[in-house]
């Protein structure tokens, strides 16, 4: 018996609701392709998750007035998987990870195996930090220019050129709570070097189908020297710490989401590293995490144990010019095109404009014309077909 094509999609941050350019992006498109295997007689398993851990889920309680995480991560969780059954995209798991039990243990279980066979190591290195907040700053706690491209990008890594970077080699970096320039200050942590991976990346490079510009970015942080990434961070928000030194750390959140991905499949299969080469669909921003350290941390955790078969990657999609963004609230959410247009006619107008290959701008005016167009053509279609068979 063939095994089962696992499908993958980024897990979304319950820091708001999903906007159209969540589903334009990784979930519908995997939902098709899920649904066409699954005609075809093929196993199929479509997996994601919660990102619960991620900065931004505290940070929008910080700017709503001081709510909890828990509560903001609750909310709109609630809201996102609201929307995923409204649009028709049905998944198969959906990883629950301050939910389920069992899943900090295997983060922490994933973290302390690395670092006792040596592939994790302790770093003493700058980092910001807001006095006023008291608080280091790292992902969404931080601002800053780009060290690769100068674009505006928050800690640890850039969404306009999809490259990392170490917070404190951000250009002006500056707190996102008060807004106050940040001081640098030293801070041990825990890091995952890359380049002890660059032959096994470039063989996997070979061979997995992604785009063009997903391949030049891994061409270009292969040439530059691949880093090493911070894996920890000192915080409170997300999966504590267990290695000796560092318990008043919390894993990187995309670190996490390496073992959080195998969280989802049987325990059988990601205990023995016996498990379905995935096809993975994500936005060009996550590129980096899904082309480069997540390969690089199951190949040193499991040698032998297959790596992604393709990825399916989505530039950006644009509202006024500008890429879709919940921390900023540039966004049409989905239940509001919902209740315009339904789920037929949402799903084919993000498929047929979704961002494949080149970054695509939503328009309400396109959505009407793609909801005219099914109205005029599908539906007269069919009332012509009922006609003719009464």
């Amino acid at each position: 018996m063939s095994a089962p094509v696992w499908i993958t999609a980024t897990p979304p941050t319950p820091n708001g609701d999903l906007h159209i350019g969540h589903i334009a992006g990784p979930y519908v498109a995997g939902d098709v392709l899920r649904r066409f295997l699954a005609a075809d007689g093929t196993e199929v398993r479509y997996t994601t998750g919660l990102d619960d851990h991620q900065s931004y889920v505290p940070v929008r309680g910080l700017k709503d007035g001081g709510r909890a995480g828990e509560e903001v991560a609750d909310s709109y969780g609630a809201s996102i998987a609201r929307v995923w059954q409204r649009t028709e995209v049905g998944f198969d798991r959906v990883v629950r990870p301050r939910e389920e039990d069992g899943y900090l243990a295997y983060v922490q279980d994933f973290l302390r195996r690395l670092h006792d066979a040596g592939h994790v190591v302790a770093r003493t290195r700058p980092l910001p930090y807001c006095a006023p907040c008291e608080r280091w700053l790292y992902e969404a706690y931080l601002t800053g220019k780009c060290p690769h491209c100068g674009s505006s990008s928050n800690g640890n890594a850039c969404e306009p050129c999809g490259r990392p970077n170490d917070c404190a080699d951000l250009g002006e970096p500056r707190c996102t709570i008060c807004d106050t320039p940040a001081e640098i200050r030293d801070a041990a942590r825990l890091y995952f070097p890359l380049a002890p991976f660059a032959d096994r990346l470039e063989a996997f490079w070979a061979e997995v189908d992604m785009p063009p510009h997903l391949r030049a970015l891994c061409d270009r942080m292969l040439a530059d020297g691949l880093p090493e990434i911070a894996v920890s961070h000192p915080g409170e928000w997300g999966v504590p710490v267990t290695v000796p030194g560092f318990e008043d750390q919390r894993a990187y959140v995309w670190f996490e989401m390496a073992p959080g991905y195998l969280w989802g499949l049987p325990e059988q299969e990601r205990e023995k590293g016996d498990w379905p080469a995935p096809v993975q669909f994500f936005g060009f921003d996550n590129g980096y995490f899904h082309a480069v350290l997540f390969p690089a941390l199951y190949a040193a955790l499991h040698p032998g144990a297959a790596l992604a078969r393709a990825f399916v990657v989505n530039e950006f999609y644009q509202l006024d010019g500008a890429k879709f963004s919940t921390s900023r609230r540039h966004a049409i959410w989905v239940h509001e095109a919902l209740a315009e247009a339904g789920s037929d006619v949402l799903r084919h107008h993000v498929l047929a404009d979704r961002p494949n290959g080149r970054q695509t701008s939503f328009t309400r005016t396109d959505l009407e014309r793609t909801q005219a167009l099914l109205t005029a053509q599908w539906n007269g279609w069919l009332e012509r077909l009922f006609a003719a068979g009464a």
